[in-house]
């Protein structure tokens, strides 16, 4: 269920759910674009949890288990009532970092720390994977850069590092103790902390464990597992031992034939004789001692390796030491983690306090830091914001100019007031959806993107970039702001404009922010006008039920034909700019951006500006800015486009003069010898170039 796959067979009579890739291909595109706007392809396990549902209905109608009557008669997705619910779109365009990417992981690289590795909170990892590694009995390669790596390390250290955290969180005296401090002193129980960590301790060897890439034993655990390590320890004399007690043994012409002896683990010993490079056979294997069974196991790099009755002897006298000794230590390593695993709801709520609080002082050090103010969270239906800035934005910036920002979303139908009212918002006048204009770069996309990021830090808990912020509940922030495009979908960037539209107008209810920046643009202009008038038109007609909405656009025809003040609840805006057209030198010199929200619409983009500003040849430009002033004035583009420039006109008078001057010649009056042609050709010629010579030189 690693996809989207196909879904229409049975819906609404129709089509049925499948979710699976395998019939993609008895699906038109169509369907599945039409799919994607009602559900979220990034929810790929609630989709296949969705699709083995339908099919397992499908299954039993087919088996008569239940009747046919059971369709699927409508596909939705639905949002936990308590979270709000921020899809993957919503959280590229906003640039909100990936929840399950650690940026760490790619700044540093695998074997280098953050420069804040040896802050205590560092130490606290994911106990809950490290204790599903231990559930199923695994532990994984254990990292070069450090023996902590492992399961049994990290669970170690995170022991130590709670421990230590309650210790620093204890030491804060208040009468009135915030209410995560009391709850992290409450979720760690040093006891518990330091009786899983002394277990491992005492259990396994971490030193040794990182050279071999496994978990070893510490000695005095178990003495039969010590004995054992101390044989295996001592096998390279025991080895010498056997190899001179074999080449005395055997007849002296084959002493030299013997190598050494090794041991192979679930092999046993071995005896090591050389290949003879001619015959492709071992130098010996036995010949002289009818007692002793040579039986060759295998040959590799240039030697045999035979299994003789001295080698069986120490076999049945020692056993596979090296098979003995990993039995003894799973063994011992299971019982460990069924120990461990007792702890595991106290070490999982301490992990959760650790978590918490390290989310509260990295927000708590942003707000101190960047001067962030505590927002006001209220059950209406508003937001509220003086002051606003993006976070991100304003650190890159020399001075970042603060906006305000006002909307209110629709009572809703739950309201006690009657639902055919017609009351805009809760806040009297105040817009639901504002549309806004203005030229490139003047910050639109800036104040769409910093009006959701205040709202989505306000319910993450956090202070918000600005002087005061009243935040009401909001379910859902939807975005229309950036295009993921890829390869691997069959889908032009504005069939994914579509679609996250489309997603938006479902989802949306009146408690949800949508943002949508710069629609239509991937398709004619005049259909791209009318599609973005058609969505504000859309939403002003929920009514009580209308959404909060902020709109980006350079369509200024759905403002200049008056068609968005027909609709309630619109508010229209700009971004501000002065146009120093008299004063400046060049283009570039001409608009100052003031990037301030201001009352009324703008219908300048300063298109042509803007080009000049990005490098693109001023000729371009020029000639953007006529074809541009012709539009304003209705004049017909063909004819434009067909008039000559003054340098064009220039050309054109010298080669008419010319043509003209050429044709007042008194060419009856030649007089032409010898070969006429070629003489009448050169006198022609000499003429007509004295006739272009004569008007460049008027000129």
């Amino acid at each position: 269920m690693n996809s989207l796959g196909s879904i229409y067979e049975r819906c609404n009579g129709k089509a049925k759910v499948l979710f699976s890739t395998s019939n993609l291909a008895g699906y038109d595109s169509a369907s599945l674009l039409r799919l994607s706007s009602v559900i979220n392809p990034e929810s790929r396990i609630s989709i296949g949890c969705a699709g083995a549902v339908v099919s397992d209905i499908r299954r039993r109608c087919e088996v008569a288990i239940i009747t046919n009557d059971h369709e699927v008669s409508k596909i939705s997705m639905f949002t936990l009532k308590d979270f709000m619910f921020v899809n993957l779109d919503s959280m590229v365009s906003l640039q909100i970092i990936n929840s399950e990417m650690h940026p760490n992981s790619l700044i540093w690289g695998p074997q280098n720390p953050s420069t804040g590795s040896k802050e205590t909170l560092r130490g606290v990892k994911n106990i809950r994977s490290s204790l599903e590694q231990l559930k199923k009995g695994t532990d994984p390669v254990m990292g070069r850069g450090s023996s902590d790596n492992g399961v049994w390390g990290t669970v170690q250290k995170f022991c130590s590092s709670v421990t230590k955290i309650r210790e620093i969180v204890s030491r804060i005296s208040s009468p009135n103790l915030p209410p995560i401090i009391q709850s992290t002193l409450a979720a760690i129980h040093s006891s518990n902390m330091h009786a899983v960590g002394q277990m491992i301790s005492r259990t396994v060897n971490l030193e040794r464990s990182q050279p071999v890439s496994r978990a070893v034993v510490a000695e005095g655990v178990d003495t039969q597992l010590d004995e054992l390590r101390r044989t295996y320890d001592g096998m390279e004399s025991l080895l010498n031992e056997a190899a001179q007690h074999m080449i005395g043994s055997i007849p002296s012409w084959a002493r030299d034939c013997i190598s050494n002896c090794i041991f192979y683990p679930q092999l046993g010993f071995l005896t090591v004789i050389p290949i003879n490079p001619d015959t492709n056979t071992a130098r010996y294997s036995g010949e002289g001692m009818p007692d002793s069974e040579w039986e060759q196991m295998f040959a590799a790099d240039g030697n045999a390796f035979f299994k003789n009755n001295a080698m069986r002897e120490l076999d049945a006298q020692f056993g596979d030491m090296y098979s003995m000794i990993s039995d003894l230590e799973i063994e011992i390593l299971h019982q460990l983690s069924l120990q461990v695993i007792r702890y595991e709801e106290s070490l999982v709520a301490a992990g959760d306090a650790c978590a918490e609080l390290d989310c509260m002082i990295a927000l708590a050090l942003g707000a101190q830091k960047y001067g962030w103010t505590q927002p006001t969270m209220t059950d209406e239906n508003v937001i509220q914001i003086k002051g606003g800035r993006h976070p991100l934005q304003e650190l890159v910036v020399p001075v970042f100019i603060s906006n305000d920002c006002n909307l209110a979303g629709g009572i809703g139908k739950d309201s006690p007031i009657d639902s055919s009212s017609t009351i805009v918002s809760e806040s009297g006048d105040t817009p639901r959806t504002l549309v806004i204009t203005g030229p490139n770069h003047s910050g639109k996309s800036v104040y769409l993107k910093h009006v959701a990021l205040i709202v989505y830090l306000a319910h993450i808990g956090s202070f918000v970039p600005a002087e005061s912020a009243v935040i009401g509940i909001t379910d859902k922030i939807l975005t229309r702001i950036s295009t993921r495009e890829s390869a691997g979908q069959n889908q032009s960037a504005f069939t994914i404009d579509l679609q996250q539209i489309a997603f938006a107008a479902r989802m949306a209810t009146c408690r949800s922010l949508v943002l949508v920046d710069e629609f239509g643009k991937g398709t004619r202009a005049d259909d791209g006008a009318a599609l973005l008038a058609a969505l504000i038109d859309h939403f002003a007609a929920y009514g009580v039920e209308a959404p909060k909405m902020i709109v980006a656009t350079h369509f200024h025809e759905i403002i200049q034909g008056g068609y968005l003040k027909s609709c309630p609840g619109i508010n229209l805006a700009h971004m501000e700019v002065r146009d120093m057209k008299d004063k400046a030198a060049n283009n570039q010199d001409r608009v100052i951006y003031l990037y301030q929200l201001q009352e009324g619409p703008s219908l300048s983009s300063f298109g042509a500006i803007c080009a000049s500003l990005n490098g693109v040849d001023d000729k371009v430009v020029q000639r953007a800015e006529a074809l541009m002033a012709a539009m304003s004035l209705n004049k017909d583009l063909r004819s434009v486009c067909s008039e000559m420039t003054a340098e064009e006109q220039f050309k054109f008078e010298v080669a008419e003069e010319a043509a003209r001057g050429f044709l007042r010649l008194p060419l009856d009056s030649i007089d032409l010898i010898g070969d006429k042609t070629m003489h009448a050709a050169d006198v022609i010629r000499g003429l007509l170039q004295d006739t272009l010579k004569q008007r460049v030189g008027d000129e």
